[in-house]
């Protein structure tokens, strides 16, 4: 008697954890899903600059922007930043953004590490983590998204991505064919 009540209640215990795993994947597809919907319009302000100014987007006015969400102790983040600074002659008159929700700190030191405050077109912005989440979800790092001067998203990559990808979605949306399409 007392096995098979033990029975019926490990019984239960197991579809009670069942159902709240199946609530948390439903919870995170539906929150990555309407993070996904919100990306194809470049949102308006997405970051704090070095000295604490809220940056917005609406100051870029027609031109492609490169987005790329990063943590400053991630070695990809690093090795994309690298490809892209090495690349920026190539990337035209984009606007390159780089978001972290890392602490300020962290940030500074990996902006000052590669010379990026001193680069012209290269924002490098901080974002509370509540605020990073409900803006961009929860993706991989590094991320990069491009945007077309129309502040609609062309493209997105989700990880490390090859510098030659970035260089082909930009001119792709110069061009303005679909990257997504290939």
């Amino acid at each position: 008697m007392k096995t098979r009540a033990v029975r019926i209640g490990m019984t239960g215990m197991t579809m009670v954890l069942y159902t709240l795993l199946c609530l948390q994947i439903v919870s995170r597809w539906k929150k990555d899903k309407s993070s996904q919907i919100s990306l194809e319009t470049m949102p308006s302000v997405i970051g704090l600059t070095k000295d604490g100014t809220r940056f917005s987007t609406e100051s870029i006015d027609g031109e492609p922007i490169l987005v790329m969400l990063f943590d400053p102790e991630c070695d990809h983040c690093g090795y994309e930043t690298g490809a892209i600074i090495s690349n920026l002659n190539r990337l035209g008159n984009a606007s390159v953004l780089l978001v972290s929700a890392a602490d300020c700190g962290k940030v500074e030191r990996f902006a000052g590490e590669r010379g990026l405050d001193t680069i012209p077109g290269i924002t490098v912005l901080t974002c509370q983590r509540e605020i990073f989440e409900k803006t961009f979800g929860n993706p991989p790092l590094p991320s990069t998204f491009i945007y077309g001067g129309d502040k609609k998203l062309q493209a997105r990559f989700s990880g490390e991505v090859g510098i030659q990808a970035i260089l082909n979605a930009m001119h792709a949306d110069a061009a303005g064919t679909d990257p997504n399409s290939w």
